[in-house]
């Protein structure tokens, strides 16, 4: 499939050549469309695999990541672009990945022993090796961190009912790292960006795409009992090739 639709984008910018050289406007502009849909269609069927079959973003994992050797599991959320600070829409973001693990058939920490977590790494990014090195030693009874980074906002214009500029387009990007409490590793990363068109106000379409965003990407969770798979890497969801 991916063969032949390469083969065919290859035609039509040889096509678009032939008709350039004859000045032919009319068939440079329809060839142009082709190439426009083209493409379209491949990011529909990423979104469509995404939304319907629930399989969305980019996971990066060890060979040696064994989700059933961990049990009790805390997530902590990390805004890394300075528009989502409130607990409101942490607390949102950190629903989504905690209800998907419990689905997944682990167990959540104590929210006691959770907030200490979340306390303890606000640094968000800061940590060292050596910082991971020592996670252990203030995380009691926790196999592992899921943290999730809200890592860039990019915002446009939008068409809304036929009518060009009328909404906002808002995309977040976010990364999900899978932190090994007893060995202070990373055997775990998943990265995804979602898209929405929405009438309203900014801080309106920036929660709900971010809301899109994190329940799509909790999605990439590890189930605890499947088998190793070695490592892997799976794309999929609206984004542009």
């Amino acid at each position: 499939m991916t063969a032949s639709r390469t083969l065919g984008i290859a035609a039509i910018v040889s096509a678009l050549s032939m008709a350039a050289e004859r000045g032919d406007a009319q068939l440079l502009d329809r060839l142009k469309k082709k190439v426009s849909e083209t493409k379209n269609a491949v990011s529909d069927a990423r979104s469509i695999r995404c939304d319907v079959q629930g399989v969305c973003g980019t996971v990066r994992q060890s060979e040696l990541f064994e989700p059933g050797s961990y049990e009790s599991i805390a997530v902590t959320v990390f805004d890394g672009t300075g528009r989502f600070r409130d607990a409101g829409t942490q607390g949102m973001v950190r629903d989504a990945f905690e209800s998907r693990l419990v689905e997944n058939g682990y167990l959540l920490a104590a929210s006691s022993d959770a907030e200490q977590v979340r306390t303890q790494m606000a640094r968000g990014d800061a940590w060292t090796d050596e910082d991971l090195a020592q996670l252990k030693d203030f995380i009691k009874g926790i196999d592992a961190v899921v943290v999730v980074d809200m890592r860039r906002v990019d915002a446009g214009r939008c068409a809304v009912d036929g009518q060009a500029n009328a909404g906002l387009q808002t995309t977040v990007h976010l990364s999900a790292r899978w932190l090994h409490v007893d060995a202070g590793d990373v055997p775990w990363v998943a990265t995804h960006k979602a898209t929405i068109c929405h009438e309203g106000t900014l801080a309106e379409a920036q929660a709900t795409a971010l809301e899109t965003a994190a329940a799509q990407l909790a999605t990439s969770l590890p189930l605890r009992n499947a088998p190793p798979a070695g490592r892997r890497s799976i794309t999929s969801g609206p984004e542009t090739p």
